[in-house]
């Protein structure tokens, strides 16, 4: 996620449904944000850092931030649909 000023990490969280989709995401800060910020959207991508004390609070809306240390584009994981099998849809 980028907008003028800042770089986040997102994936979106399903508990149950689509319609229960939620992002959760974490701001970046350091080299890997600037490096995250230069990638095409939707690529996944492995940052290694710290999350800083004291930043996730009611102004942040509660986003963490992490004072990275490292980033490098990743093939993501296939993803497994329980209850599911290739072709169909899921129940």
């Amino acid at each position: 996620m980028k907008d003028a000023a800042e770089t986040d990490q997102a994936r979106v969280v399903l508990v149950c449904c689509a319609a229960d989709a939620q992002p959760a995401r974490i701001h970046l800060a350091g080299g890997p944000a600037a490096a995250a910020s230069g990638v095409p959207a939707d690529t996944w991508l492995k940052i290694e850092g710290r999350v800083r004390d004291g930043v996730s609070v009611l102004s942040s809306n509660f986003i963490p931030t992490l004072a990275g240390n490292s980033c490098r584009s990743r093939v993501p994981l296939r993803t497994t649909v329980i209850g599911c099998r290739p072709g169909s849809t899921p129940s």
